[in-house]
């Protein structure tokens, strides 16, 4: 073997000692068993991230399945370190990449405790979750804009078009599946369709939403991302929303649809 040939094998040895020391090793509390059945390529779930998963959750005594979003056939979304599951899944995701595959193994303390949760789960039981990872989304962030980037309609409203989409214009009776983030002037994320567990759905030209929302929607297409600039005037105007949403104010808003729901759904 040539020296040049033994260098690159050297080099190549390195590279895959780096690559593989170079993924931070995660210590998971005893109580918590942890084992990737299939290990993804995407990004890594850290605190604070939206995820979208396939699971299905078994009593360990007996194997008995107790839950599963594949029977329903629609994926389960939170937000992680947000309170909004139990604190095995909380912490057994983290490290996870998108599009692999986890199996937690849950001691009480980490699942429904002494308490358990109705006829479903009893009181101190051990569980076993099989988590499919479909798609890791970082909080979202108000985007930077100049003002010659954006296209200004008759009503007031700003928007950008990100992303083209494809297919046919949404209308009015259309239901769209939709992504989105709504923001505050100060930067503030105040809504996100991300907090939901399941996806949402929105019928355009009701009065579901703001006379702003309504016209920054229709005309989008499949796949189209907008990011919209509503004036008060066509969002909560003087009234503002509680403590939510303040008097007068402006509201940024990225959207992005992500499919229409079939009339035989």
């Amino acid at each position: 073997m040539t020296s040049i040939k033994k260098l690159s094998l050297l080099t190549i040895a390195l590279f895959l000692i780096y690559a593989c020391s170079s993924e931070e090793k995660i210590e998971f509390p005893e109580g918590l068993d942890v084992v990737d059945t299939e290990v993804g390529t995407g990004t890594a779930v850290a605190e604070n991230d939206f995820v979208k998963v396939h699971y299905t959750g078994f009593l360990a005594e007996d194997n008995t399945q107790f839950d599963s979003s594949l029977d329903r056939g629609t994926p389960f979304s939170f937000q992680v370190g947000s309170g909004q599951v139990i604190s095995g899944w909380e912490k057994g995701l983290i490290g996870m990449r998108e599009g692999g595959s986890r199996t937690l193994t849950l001691a009480p303390e980490f699942g429904y405790g002494e308490r358990g949760a109705g006829n479903v789960i009893p009181p101190n039981a051990q569980l076993i979750f099989e988590i499919e990872l479909l798609e890791v989304i970082s909080y979202p962030e108000l985007w930077d804009y100049s003002d010659d980037e954006l296209t200004e309609t008759e009503s007031g409203l700003r928007y950008k078009i990100v992303t083209e989409g494809e297919g046919e214009p949404l209308q009015a009776g259309d239901v769209a599946e939709l992504f989105y983030a709504g923001f505050l002037e100060d930067r503030n994320m105040f809504d996100s369709s991300i907090r939901n567990p399941s996806a949402f759905y929105y019928e355009v030209g009701t009065a579901q939403a703001i006379p702003g929302w309504n016209e920054g929607v229709t005309g989008m297409r499949v796949g189209e991302e907008r990011h919209l600039i509503i004036p008060s005037s066509l969002a909560y105007g003087e009234d503002g929303v509680g403590d939510i949403i303040p008097p007068d104010a402006t509201l940024y808003f990225m959207v992005r649809i992500e499919g229409l729901q079939q009339e035989n759904q």
